[in-house]
């Protein structure tokens, strides 16, 4: 049975079409098989899941089943696992996952409109459902700033926040292409020279060196925010269609094409595109791929990059 995401009733007929594509369906759990991809040695291609992983370290895995909206499972290295979620109230589509210091995660339960504290075993100890006063309408992406601060992407209403967790005071930055168009303005993407504006914000990291980098997925575009002052600092324009991005441990951006199953590495500094993964290489492994995550605390290696096989 299909659970749609509630969204507010002013929103747009594209953006009501993205939350409806958004739904999930309950079915079986596949097991997890993490191999090496591809026949060659092993240090040059990434790990792959048969699970979609939100977040890969020393701790093990989060997961979420492809199947389901309202679960989220922890496999540890030791075989054991912990669970959270089993109702929509609980857990409402779960679409990204940051990881504290401490081990505890950070969940954007996207059709719950808020990021939710889980501990290191999955008890729920927190959330945050809005940034100095301003609802979350459908936050999809959350990443964690070395200071503890937390970024959050919100899909629906076109911004960024950047908060403290435990007063929810921040800032919120970003300009809505929805709303400006009712300025006058009239997107030109390819020669956008604006980079406040976002289409599309779905997935949010942190750059090692403090910079935010945003996934405008349907405009194939990563935006550079300060996570100090919310400024605007850049846009690169992607190839293809970008599905999803990780960042290594070196600030390498990585750029899954769901459509071409490819893997590109972006260079924030000298905005160069380079191709790393060949729909060749990737196509390998049985299944269809759909997500990637780097492995936290790992090294820059693209062996410690996680590709999720549906």
């Amino acid at each position: 049975m299909s659970i749609p995401i509630l969204m507010p009733s002013h929103s747009q007929a594209r953006r009501k079409f993205m939350s409806q594509a958004a739904a999930i369906s309950g079915a079986a759990v596949l097991p997890t098989i993490l191999i090496g991809c591809g026949s060659a040695d092993s240090a040059v291609f990434p790990m792959t899941s048969r699970q979609q992983v939100l977040a890969a370290g020393t701790f093990g895995e989060l997961q979420k089943p492809w199947y389901r909206s309202d679960t989220l499972t922890l496999r540890r290295p030791d075989g054991t696992t912990a669970s959270y979620g089993g109702s929509h109230k609980a857990l409402n589509v779960p679409t990204s996952a940051a990881v504290s210091p401490d081990g505890s995660f950070w969940v954007a339960d996207t059709g719950n409109r808020r990021i939710l504290h889980l501990s290191h075993s999955l008890q729920p100890i927190g959330e945050i459902t809005e940034v100095s006063g301003k609802r979350f309408s459908r936050p999809t992406g959350v990443a964690i700033l070395e200071d503890g601060r937390l970024a959050v992407s919100d899909q629906l209403l076109g911004k960024v926040a950047v908060a403290s967790p435990d007063s929810g005071q921040g800032i919120w930055t970003g300009i809505s292409a929805d709303d400006h168009v009712g300025t006058g303005w009239v997107p030109h993407w390819e020669t956008e020279t604006d980079h406040r504006v976002l289409e599309d914000p779905r997935f949010i990291h942190a750059a090692p060196d403090g910079k935010l980098v945003v996934l405008d997925i349907s405009v194939a575009r990563l935006v550079l925010f300060s996570s100090s002052t919310g400024q605007a600092l850049d846009a690169i324009r992607l190839p293809g269609r970008p599905a999803d991005i990780a960042i290594g441990p070196d600030g390498a951006c990585y750029v899954f094409d769901k459509v071409k199953k490819s893997v590109s590495q972006v260079s924030l500094k000298t905005r160069s595109v380079d191709a790393v993964l060949s729909a060749a290489q990737i196509s390998q492994f049985p299944g269809s791929p759909d997500r990637i995550v780097w492995s936290i605390g790992s090294g820059p290696e693209i062996s410690n990059l996680l590709i999720s096989y549906r």
